[in-house]
């Protein structure tokens, strides 16, 4: 309503400025280089999900187990005995109860499940020592081991 209302000259004065802006704009564009992954008009070229940078790397099977904490061996005893008690229970209130089982626990009966963990931990250590050792004897070059930093750097620069 307003543009339709102004007089030629300030009709002019506007498009004037009007023109400016665009040819500003197009100058702009001119030397526009999107972001990777966006074409010039900003649209996204490569869906994020199939894009292996972002990708969660396929677990190795014969990776070791991680060691499990004084709790979890709390529970594989005690979850037999809540269920007996409680026969079905949900999963929940299960879990709940454990909870409430483990800090009612004296000390002395709870250092025997801290010392199970400990052992795990140790284990898990061990595990994985020899399992890093072997997968540095079957990928001596950093750029073919397939989940370090140089393998990355390799293919990206490649």
């Amino acid at each position: 309503h307003m543009y339709k209302s102004l007089s030629p000259e300030e009709r002019q004065k506007w498009e004037a400025h009007s023109a400016q802006d665009k040819a500003r704009y197009e100058a702009e564009m001119a030397s526009y280089v999107p972001p990777p992954g966006y074409d010039a008009q900003g649209n996204l070229i490569e869906d994020r999900r199939f894009n292996k940078k972002y990708m969660k790397k396929a677990k190795d099977p014969n990776q070791p187990k991680r060691a499990r904490g004084s709790f979890v061996f709390f529970t594989f005893e005690e979850r037999p005995k809540v269920m007996a008690e409680h026969p079905g229970i949900k999963f929940v209130e299960m879990g709940t109860m454990l909870g409430e089982h483990w800090r009612a626990l004296p000390a002395d009966v709870k250092q025997k499940f801290e010392d199970m963990a400990q052992e795990d931990k140790q284990r898990f250590s061990k595990e994985m020592e020899e399992y890093s050792a072997k997968r540095l004897a079957e990928h001596p070059d950093p750029a073919q081991h397939p989940d370090s930093v140089a393998a990355a750097a390799a293919a990206h620069a490649g």
